[in-house]
C-alpha cells in the first residue's frame, strides 16, 4: 500500500487522513477536475469515492487472491477470478 493514511473525500479532493508523525495531518491525494460552473456532478462525485475507495478495495482483493492461494475457487465463476487478477496486476 502506498499511503497509510484512510483516503476521503473533501470537497473536490481526496485526501488521505492521519499521514504526519502525529497522525494529525492530512495529504492530498488527488483532485477531481469539476464541470465549468464549479459544482461537482454526480458523476464527478462517484470518481472521488471510487479514488478513495482504492486502498481498501486493493486491499480486499489482495485479501481474497490471498486465501485463495492463487487458485480459483470451484464455487466462483473463473471469468470474475480472471478479472480480480487483471485488477491486481494492474494495481500491483
Amino acid at each position: 500500500m502506498n499511503n497509510k493514511g484512510e483516503w476521503v473525500v473533501d470537497g473536490e479532493y481526496i485526501i488521505s487522513l492521519g499521514v504526519g508523525k502525529d497522525k494529525d495531518q492530512a495529504m492530498s491525494i488527488a483532485r477531481v477536475n469539476m464541470t465549468e460552473n464549479q459544482e461537482m456532478s454526480s458523476q464527478d462525485e462517484a470518481h472521488a469515492k471510487l479514488i478513495a475507495a482504492a486502498p481498501d478495495l486493493l486491499e480486499a482483493c489482495l485479501a481474497i487472491f490471498d486465501v485463495t492461494g492463487g487458485v480459483c475457487p470451484e464455487d466462483i465463476d473463473i471469468d470474475s477470478y480472471e478479472k480480480l487478477e487483471a485488477a491486481l496486476a494492474k494495481a500491483t
